[in-house]
């Protein structure tokens, strides 16, 4: 049996995804801007990435989200909320859509009784994601060592890595003193280039 759609129908179908689509784009934009949104769904009567949002909210910071959400009040006082939406949002048009299509999929999976606490993120986030705030590094204070990372004009154009392959926000494996990264773990992405930390990040 064919199911035959009437032209007038598929026209009003139309006229409503192009209504529907711009109202749930802007709305749920509003929605995503408060942080209990992130963690409103609950697993197994749990709230949904309950750690991620005490290590966000406490004081003094345990991760680089903590850390964040601490000073960016701080910096930015026209809108001094840090909010996951500041991260997680997207900034291209491109990355908004990714973020809309993971939001739509996920309240999905998550109405059909099959939400669980995620492992890991299918996209993460882009460079575009971080330097949108972290356009610039500031020199180096006279006397303090070595030119930091992103002081070597090279390590801003000329490598292939991610953002994130070093600086992982919500880790709490990492030291306060050396910007909240794991100083291990970053010396095997240094290894990919420098010969002289292949030795020490197989240790």
């Amino acid at each position: 049996m064919r199911i035959r759609i009437k032209p007038r129908h598929a026209v009003l179908a139309a006229l409503g995804i192009l209504v529907a689509a711009p109202v749930g784009w802007v709305a749920s934009d509003a929605i995503e801007r408060r942080n209990d949104t992130c963690t409103a769904c609950h697993v197994d009567n749990v709230p949904l990435h309950l750690e991620i949002r005490r290590d966000f909210d406490g004081r003094p910071p345990a991760s680089l989200a903590g850390l964040h959400a601490e000073r960016v009040p701080l910096l930015r006082s026209e809108d001094p909320i840090m909010r996951c939406f500041d991260c997680h949002g997207g900034t291209s048009f491109i990355g908004r859509v990714r973020v809309k299509y993971l939001a739509v999929r996920d309240g999905v999976i998550w109405l059909a009784g099959q939400g669980a606490e995620p492992t890991h993120m299918d996209f993460p986030l882009w460079d575009e994601d971080c330097s949108h705030c972290h356009a610039e590094y500031h020199p180096r204070q006279e006397g303090y060592g070595p030119p930091p990372f992103h002081e070597i004009a090279v390590h801003n154009t000329g490598i292939d890595i991610a953002c994130v392959e070093c600086h992982s926000a919500h880790s709490r494996d990492v030291d306060a003193n050396y910007h909240f990264l794991n100083v291990q773990h970053v010396k095997t992405r240094c290894a990919h280039c420098h010969s002289e930390f292949e030795n020490v990040s197989s240790k």
